[in-house]
């Protein structure tokens, strides 16, 4: 019996907010922790909210129960920083052996063999700008095995640091999305809005869930 260690959270049924995907429905398996500490963090971990991070749920689940709760075919794996979980490879390949289909996101804090998994929809969504945890860190693989990159936009300097490699990452062909940091999104929506008009064929991601009020 494979026992999946470290679940914060499983919603069986809702719909991905964010991306490529943005509106289908889909599961949605949260695993716990994370150690980047983004101050716009919404899962609990950013700096202010450690102190709390003990009250969070911290799950261990046999993976048929797990199974057995998914109310769509399509399941997307997120955190916290799901390459950290050593039960994280084991559970992708248990779900791709039953037929799922997986989308996971990632920071790219930790390097992990995703050319083993081609049909997994990978989301690449770096934070250099939010934390110094990721200095020498960052994976530099991710830029060529991801399937989009997504970026948090609070202010015009995080954009600034991002121009470059989006642009490097645009020319292999990968879907740049430009995301509005949930607590700035009135500020940063028109900014994220000119930037399109130099980039039209990067998109703005707003994350529906979020308007429609679902988890």
């Amino acid at each position: 019996m494979t026992v999946i260690k470290n679940i914060q959270e499983i919603i069986p049924l809702t719909i991905q907010g964010e991306g490529y995907h943005a509106g289908r429905s889909c599961s949605f398996v949260r695993l716990f922790g994370c150690p980047v500490g983004c101050w716009f963090c919404d899962t609990g971990y950013a700096p202010g909210d450690r102190e709390d991070l003990n009250i969070l749920s911290r799950l261990s689940i046999d993976y048929e129960s797990l199974r057995n709760k998914l109310q769509s075919r399509y399941v997307v794996i997120s955190g916290g920083e799901p390459l950290l979980h050593q039960d994280f490879e084991g559970l992708l390949e248990r779900l791709l052996e039953d037929n799922f289909e997986v989308a996971v996101e990632t920071s790219g804090v930790k390097a992990f063999p995703f050319e083993k998994f081609p049909q997994v929809w990978v989301t690449f969504s770096p934070k250099l700008h939010a934390t110094g945890y990721l200095k020498g860190r960052l994976s530099p693989t991710f830029w060529t095995h991801s399937k989009e990159i997504k970026v948090v936009i609070s202010q015009s300097t995080d954009w600034e640091i991002y121009e470059q490699l989006l642009d490097q990452a645009a020319q292999l062909g990968l879907p740049i999305y430009l995301q509005p940091e949930w607590s700035k999104k009135l500020e940063t929506i028109p900014l994220i809005l000119q930037i399109l008009r130099q980039k039209p064929d990067w998109k703005i991601s707003v994350q529906l869930h979020k308007y429609l009020k679902l988890p």
